[in-house]
C-alpha cells in the first residue's frame, strides 16, 4: 500500500495509515509545528471549524490562526501580515510554524500548483512548513488536470493528509510526508 501511494506521487515519501481524516490532519500537523507554534489556515478550513481541538491537542498546544479570504483560500497578504506581527512580537506571540491549505477547499475551489507556489514562498521566507488537507485531493487532481506530484511535493508541500475514505477506502486515511526529515519520529506519534 505504501509503494502504491509512492507510485501515485512519483517519488519516495513516507506514508502512514491512520483511521480518520481528523487523525491525519492532527498527527500530520503535530510533525510540522511545535507546541509553541502557530498554524495559519483559512477561516473556513476543516481543521479550524470541524475537528474540534484535535490539532491543538496533538500538537501539544499550537495556536490556530484563521485567515480570511475568498472561495476558501486564505488571503496571502493578510497571512503575511499575521506572520509579521507574530515575528515582531517574538516570544510574546506563538511562533509561526506552519501553513495549512485545503485542496479542494471547503468551498469546493481547487489550488493549482501555481497557486500553491506563493504559499510555499511565504513559508520559505519565514521558515515554515506547508501542509495540505487533502480530504478531497482526488477531486483537486481531476479538477485541475495536474498530477498528484505537481500538486504536492513539486509545489513544495511538506505533508499531505490524503483522503482515502472519500475515495472508497474503509476507515483509512494516509499521512504522506514528502520531507523525509520530518517523518523520522512520525511512527512514534502515530503509536
Amino acid at each position: 500500500a505504501e509503494a502504491a501511494v509512492q507510485d501515485v506521487f512519483e517519488t519516495e515519501c513516507d506514508v502512514f495509515f491512520v483511521t480518520t481524516g481528523t487523525a491525519a490532519n492532527a498527527l500530520g500537523l503535530s510533525a510540522l509545528c511545535p507546541p509553541w507554534g502557530a498554524i495559519y489556515c483559512h477561516d473556513g478550513a476543516h481543521i479550524q471549524n470541524d475537528e474540534n481541538t484535535a490539532v491543538e491537542l496533538y500538537t501539544g498546544g499550537a495556536k490556530m490562526v484563521a485567515i480570511n479570504g475568498e472561495c476558501g483560500k486564505p488571503e496571502l497578504a493578510l497571512m503575511r501580515a499575521h506572520i509579521e506581527v507574530a515575528t515582531v512580537h517574538g516570544v510574546h506571540n506563538a511562533r509561526p510554524g506552519a501553513i495549512s491549505l485545503s485542496n479542494l477547499s471547503e468551498s469546493g475551489t481547487v489550488y493549482r500548483a501555481s497557486e500553491i507556489a506563493p504559499y510555499r514562498a511565504l513559508a520559505d521566507e519565514y521558515h515554515l512548513t506547508l501542509h495540505v488537507d487533502g480530504a478531497r485531493f482526488a477531486n483537486a487532481v481531476v479538477a485541475s488536470g495536474e498530477s498528484p506530484a505537481d500538486l504536492t511535493w513539486r509545489a513544495g508541500v511538506d505533508c499531505l493528509s490524503f483522503g482515502l475514505t472519500k475515495n472508497g477506502g474503509i476507515a483509512t486515511e494516509a499521512v504522506v510526508i514528502f520531507d523525509r526529515a520530518l517523518a523520522e519520529q512520525f511512527a512514534y506519534r502515530c503509536k
